[in-house]
């Protein structure tokens, strides 16, 4: 959000027709929907409906799977992670998973990656959608069939001891309901949003999740080990995937694959009214004097006219001063 994308030659300000908030169209977006504060509440919410247009689409059930490993304060996040994951792959690789889904009338899922960090280090689990033809199956039939697959799973990717039957948890997605806030703004959230937003949200007084940790960090900012465990979480999942679909599941009930997340980014907004076009002499100006949350706010309330009127002071010249 600092230079244009190399097909623009002006920086646009735009008005959000959900939000009513100003924002800047026309910049290189990273894309990152693990650590950026500015691209990952745009996929999460292309996401978020993807998913819930999957929900409504689908003519069977759905239920919302919970998996878990066991984990202590002494665990570093990313051999943690390598062996979670390995666990989730294990979980559905070969005959067993997929006899059973043949069983349960399993017809597809997608799944989800994130962690938290608490008293006992790092969390990370999967949230997953199970897609279920009509045939009806008792969610305790899900969860003794597949924990048995899970508890497998998890010991051949190292975790030793037996797991508790509580680190696979089985409900149902379209009752699924929680009160929590995602970057600073209050709202209820349904299946899809804790499938896709997790990572963003607020965390429990005991419990952060990496956003949370930005967070903490800006209202003390001389603890360093906020920003030393972000570090750990942004180095850990870069270049993982969030949502993995199983496959043919989103083209079948959605009618395409979709974008990227780097064309979400991007592309957010371009139905949205512009305010103001700001020529690139302008843009370096502003980012010269770290005024772009300042030209928002004078746009959102004043126009291009506004914006006009404060740039005016930064074009001009310093005043010649006579020197004895």
């Amino acid at each position: 959000m600092r230079h244009l994308r190399h097909d623009r030659n002006e920086v646009d300000v735009r008005r959000s027709d959900k939000s009513g908030r100003a924002y800047y169209a026309g910049l290189m977006a990273c894309g990152s929907v693990w650590t950026c504060p500015v691209c990952a509440p745009k996929i999460q919410a292309v996401r978020a409906d993807e998913v819930r247009a999957a929900i409504d689409a689908w003519q069977g059930t759905v239920v919302l799977l919970t998996q878990t490993v066991p984990h202590s304060r002494q665990d570093a996040l990313q051999p943690l992670l390598d062996r979670f994951t390995e666990a989730l792959r294990k979980f559905k690789a070969g005959s067993p998973y997929k006899r059973a889904s043949k069983r349960l009338g399993i017809a597809g899922s997608i799944r989800a990656l994130e962690t938290t960090d608490g008293l006992n280090g790092w969390h990370p689990h999967a949230h997953t959608i199970l897609f279920l033809n009509g045939h009806s199956v008792s969610r305790k039939s899900l969860h003794g069939e597949l924990f048995k697959l899970w508890e497998s799973a998890a010991a051949r990717a190292g975790f030793e001891g037996q797991l508790s039957p509580d680190a696979f948890n089985v409900q149902d997605a379209s009752k699924v309901r929680n009160y929590i806030t995602k970057m600073g703004t209050e709202y209820r959230w349904n299946a899809e949003h804790e499938l896709v937003k997790a990572h963003s949200k607020r965390g429990s007084s005991h419990s952060l999740t990496p956003f949370d940790m930005l967070r903490r960090y800006l209202e003390a900012p001389d603890d360093g080990r906020l920003l030393a465990r972000f570090a750990d979480y942004a180095l850990a999942f870069h270049g993982r995937r969030q949502l993995v679909w199983s496959d043919g599941l989103k083209k079948l009930l959605l009618g395409t694959d979709g974008l990227t997340d780097e064309q979400i980014a991007e592309s957010i907004g371009e139905a949205d009214a512009v305010l103001a076009r700001i020529p690139l002499a302008d843009w370096s100006i502003i980012r010269k004097h770290n005024l772009q949350g300042h030209v928002l706010e004078v746009v959102n309330r004043y126009g291009a006219s506004g914006l006009e009127h404060l740039l005016e002071a930064y074009r001009l010249p310093p005043p010649l001063t006579n020197t004895p």
